[in-house]
């Protein structure tokens, strides 16, 4: 585990091929050594964790929903 990643995963790249997804503290500098070290051969993708997320709202409040 590193301090700075939030959350980790895979995903491919827009070439097809499978990446490593790693989500970073806003503000972390990329690349981070110890897990290009990890993902050996593999491309890391790298994406600052949002600060917030979409909140779900009802579809139709008029209808109370």
């Amino acid at each position: 585990m590193h301090p700075d990643v939030t959350r980790a995963g895979v995903t491919t790249t827009s070439k097809g091929e499978w990446a490593l997804f790693v989500r970073l503290r806003p503000g972390t500098r990329t690349p981070v050594p110890e897990i290009a070290a990890l993902a050996a051969d593999y491309p890391v993708v790298y994406e600052d964790e949002p600060a917030g997320y979409p909140v779900a709202r009802p579809a139709y409040p008029d209808r109370g929903e």
